[in-house]
């Protein structure tokens, strides 16, 4: 921005974004099961699978069967509350508000408040863009572990999180240690958000998978307005450092109980409809594609 204006952080935002949408619509696979409840005899269906699992021996006379999903007529939004989705839909989006408020508060803040408390503004945008550092490690870490262990990886992220986010309260701490402090909160909190973007897209019939994944993102944008404006209104009541951080922490410890809530309804929901997928600790859509093959 000092060399080409601050119009040049959008024009490289922008930029950016065009070049991911490009990679993303050459290289990426189209979805198996979106293809498959459409047009079983679709060619790329194969083709993706020969990918993803080429322990099958998948050919050109390999034939494939959908299981168990079929799409729905009408608003897509409307199924996201219908065969008792509505309180997994309510309880998912809870969780967004709650964790986009804990991490915009952060965000929004955290340089500001540094500052004020002595740290050299130099170092307080450091220590902003670190969170985002540790939300990008985080996001590899929890997602490796939704795929190991399920929904509790993220609740589990949340729950590690609340500490760190109280100890950047810390006054008398090393700035080197607060610095570590604040990467490892980014990579709970920013992991756990990155979690529930995927969970958004995997507790879904693939019909309305997309519906509930943006619904979620969407209805989550009141906790990115939320988080700004409370802790607008905390500093402005002059709270003390630890305490301004101990109510960054409470969105954070309200998310993971919420997961865990959520964790418990998908379970019941998923003892419904598929016991043996409840009993391993996952919910409908995560685990083994919805494919059967066969040869002839």
């Amino acid at each position: 921005m000092t060399r080409f204006g601050w119009q040049s952080a959008f024009y490289f935002g922008g930029f950016g974004s065009l070049v991911i949408a490009f990679v993303a619509y050459a290289f990426m696979p189209e979805s198996v099961r979106f293809l498959a409840i459409r047009n079983l005899n679709d060619p790329r269906i194969a083709a993706i699978m020969k990918k993803l699992r080429p322990d099958l021996g998948i050919g050109p006379a390999t034939r494939f069967t959908a299981m168990e999903e079929d799409a729905q007529p009408g608003l897509p939004v409307r199924h996201l509350f219908a065969e008792k989705r509505a309180l997994l839909t309510s309880l998912l989006w809870l969780s967004f508000i709650l964790s986009l408020t804990g991490h915009h508060f952060l965000t929004s803040w955290l340089p500001t408040v540094l500052d004020s408390n002595g740290v050299p503004l130099a170092h307080a945008v450091v220590a902003g863009a670190l969170i985002q550092f540790g939300g990008a490690a985080g996001s590899l870490i929890v997602g490796r572990s939704l795929d190991r262990i399920g929904i509790v990886a993220i609740a589990l992220a949340f729950v590690l999180a609340i500490p760190f986010v109280v100890l950047i309260g810390a006054r008398s701490m090393p700035e080197p240690q607060l610095m570590a402090v604040i990467f490892l909160a980014g990579l709970f909190l920013l992991g756990g958000q990155v979690g529930l973007n995927a969970l958004a897209g995997t507790i879904y019939p693939t019909f309305i998978r997309s519906t509930g994944a943006g619904w979620a993102l969407g209805v989550g944008r009141v906790g990115s307005i939320l988080g700004p404006s409370i802790g607008g209104v905390l500093i402005a009541l002059k709270l003390s450092m630890p305490m301004l951080f101990v109510c960054a922490a409470i969105p954070v410890a309200c998310c993971a109980a919420t997961v865990f809530l959520l964790r418990r309804v998908a379970q019941a929901e998923a003892l419904t409809a598929q016991p043996q997928a409840a009993a391993a600790g996952t919910v409908p859509n995560i685990g083994p594609l919805p494919l059967q093959s066969s040869r002839s």
